[in-house]
C-alpha cells in the first residue's frame, strides 16, 4: 500500500503529524495492512502526545493518548497474541494516567502491569515490555509508604515495586536490545533516582551514541547533553 509506505517514511524522518495524516488516509482506504495501520496510528498519536507534553500549547496531549489507546484496543481485539499491541497499550495508559485522579490512576497502573506482563508472556525475548514494566515500577517506587498505604486503603491494591526491581527489568531490556535509545534514558533516570550517579551518566553517554528512533529520543538526547554538562564528577571519577 503506497500510502502506508509513505506514512512509515514520514515517521522515520521524525514527522509524526505528517505520518498521522497518511496513516489516517490508509485507514480510510482499508483493504490492506490492518495491523500496520493500527500500529502506525497508535505510535504517532502517542508520539504527538509526548511532544505536546514537552512543549505545551492549546492542543490536548490527553486527546492523542486516548486515540492511541483506541488503536491499541482494536489491535488487541483483532490480534490478542500480539506483544506489540499489549506494549502500545501499556505505554499509552502509563502516560494517560497523569491526567486522572487517584482511583483511576491506580487502576491504570494495574492495567499497565497486566499488559506488560501479557507481552512478556507472548514474547519474553522482546525488550520493550520490560521497559514499560520497569518504568511503571520506578514510578510506583517513588511513592512514599504513606502514599502507598493511602492508595491501598481508598483505591485498592497497588502493584508492589522497588527501584531494584525497576533497574533489573530495564537492565534485562538492555541485555535483549542495547540499541534502543529510550531504555538508556530510562535506566539513567532510574539510576539517578537510586543515587547511582556513575551508572546514570554511563547510560546517558550510551544514549548519545545511538541513532534516535523517535522525536522523544531526540529530546532525550538534548537533555542528556545538558545533564552530562551540568552534573559534577565525583572525585573517584576524575582522572588523576
Amino acid at each position: 500500500l503506497p500510502v502506508l509506505a509513505a506514512a512509515d517514511a514520514a515517521y522515520a524522518r521524525f514527522d509524526p503529524r505528517a505520518a498521522l495524516r497518511l496513516y489516517e488516509e490508509a485507514d480510510q482506504r482499508g483493504g490492506a495492512g490492518v495491523f500496520a495501520v493500527e500500529v502506525g496510528l497508535a505510535r504517532t498519536h502517542y508520539d504527538i502526545g509526548l511532544d505536546l507534553l514537552a512543549e505545551p500549547g492549546p492542543e490536548s496531549p490527553e486527546a492523542h493518548f486516548r486515540e492511541a489507546v483506541a488503536s491499541a484496543e482494536r489491535l488487541i481485539a483483532t490480534f490478542p497474541d500480539s506483544a506489540r499491541a499489549h506494549v502500545l497499550m501499556a505505554a499509552t495508559l502509563g502516560n494517560l494516567a497523569q491526567f486522572k485522579g487517584g482511583k483511576e490512576r491506580i487502576a491504570l497502573a494495574r492495567e499497565v502491569e497486566r499488559h506488560s506482563r501479557a507481552a512478556i508472556a507472548i514474547d519474553a525475548s522482546w525488550a520493550y515490555p520490560y521497559i514499560s514494566l520497569g518504568v511503571l515500577y520506578r514510578e510506583l517506587a517513588g511513592l512514599s509508604w504513606a502514599e502507598q498505604a493511602w492508595a491501598r486503603l481508598f483505591y485498592g491494591e497497588v502493584p508492589r515495586a522497588s527501584l531494584d526491581e525497576a533497574i533489573e527489568l530495564l537492565c534485562r531490556a538492555v541485555a535483549l536490545d542495547p540499541l534502543i535509545p529510550f531504555v538508556h534514558h530510562e535506566l539513567a533516570t532510574t539510576y539517578f533516582a537510586a543515587g547511582d550517579t556513575t551508572a546514570a551518566l554511563s547510560h546517558l553517554r550510551q544514549l548519545l551514541a545511538l541513532k534516535p528512533q523517535t522525536t522523544q529520543d531526540i529530546r532525550n538526547q538534548t537533555n542528556a547533553r545538558l545533564r552530562l554538562r551540568d552534573t559534577p564528577l565525583l572525585p573517584s571519577q576524575t582522572k588523576r
